[in-house]
């Protein structure tokens, strides 16, 4: 059989499973190993300023105690069309900013890495990973099945508008996150809400629906911002990349016939926040 677009999923079940069983009872989709890794943030050669490095150029001692000649030493990508990254005669370019690798001393953090898939136990399923026949299993539930209703489902569901207190609060660096639908841009959203707004003042939100999901999901931003306390935050709705165009082009469509990013990220996200409880660690706000 053939898969499609099943990281996200995937690497939520890992997660999942992680959570649910210690580290001695291992993960049941994914086998898992420690790694030395970082995001780097700059290109080789490394060690050469070019005057794109905010965190390097000028400075006599680099911000935030990097180090000299190490992965976030080198040029900085300035846009889509940098010149230094891109390569004449190819449609791969050069750099790898945001790039997670594997290297070694103060720079690297060691985390838990699923390095592989698990092979489905069952050797007679057409289902090769066990991924998949867990995935099946939770989709077919009876408690899953049928359209969505709201009035059905949520019937002491409540309009209530949570607005934080910033009364004598100094506000720092104002910020807006344009994100798609991915789940690791959710995560960044709820890692900037519990930020102290002394430190990141989030004053809007754009959703982007550049392949990897429908825009329709934008519903659930909505749901994460009611459940930090901070309905104040606007949202809008972002660029939507065009099928076929040179410059950010999505060509999904040929695997999933829906929209630039399907059916299956928005069938999985939609309502989900209206189950979660109110953070703890929300803001003080007023209703």
């Amino acid at each position: 059989m053939q898969s499609y677009f099943m990281w996200d999923s995937f690497t939520s079940g890992v997660a999942i499973s992680s959570m649910r069983n210690d580290k001695l009872h291992g993960n049941d989709f994914a086998e898992l190993e420690y790694m030395n890794i970082t995001v780097i943030t700059s290109n080789e050669p490394y060690g050469i300023y070019d005057g794109s490095n905010p965190l390097f150029d000028g400075h006599a001692v680099p911000k935030f105690g990097l180090k000299k000649g190490g992965v976030h030493s080198g040029h900085v990508q300035t846009g889509i069309i940098d010149g230094f990254c891109l390569i004449e005669g190819s449609r791969k370019g050069r750099c790898e900013d945001g790039y997670t690798k594997e290297i070694s001393g103060l720079e690297a953090v060691r985390v838990r890495v699923a390095t592989k898939a698990k092979s489905n136990v069952d050797k007679n399923s057409r289902l090769d990973r066990e991924f998949f026949k867990s995935f099946l299993e939770v989709l077919t539930l009876r408690d899953n099945t049928g359209h969505f209703d709201i009035t059905a489902q949520f019937p002491f569901y409540r309009e209530v508008l949570y607005k934080p207190n910033f009364v004598n609060k100094s506000r720092g660096k104002v910020t807006i996150f344009d994100m798609d639908m991915s789940a690791g841009d959710f995560v960044s959203l709820i890692y900037l809400l519990k930020a102290p707004v002394e430190e990141i003042d989030l004053k809007g939100i754009l959703v982007s629906g550049n392949g990897w999901a429908n825009a329709a999901t934008i519903d659930i931003v909505y749901d994460i911002l009611h459940m930090m306390g901070r309905d104040d935050i606007p949202v809008g709705r972002g660029t939507s990349t065009a099928l076929g165009t040179g410059i950010l082009g999505c060509k999904y469509v040929n695997a999933i016939p829906q929209g630039s990013g399907g059916l299956l990220d928005s069938d999985t996200l939609y309502g989900l926040a209206r189950s979660l409880p109110q953070s703890p660690r929300r803001y003080p706000s007023t209703k």
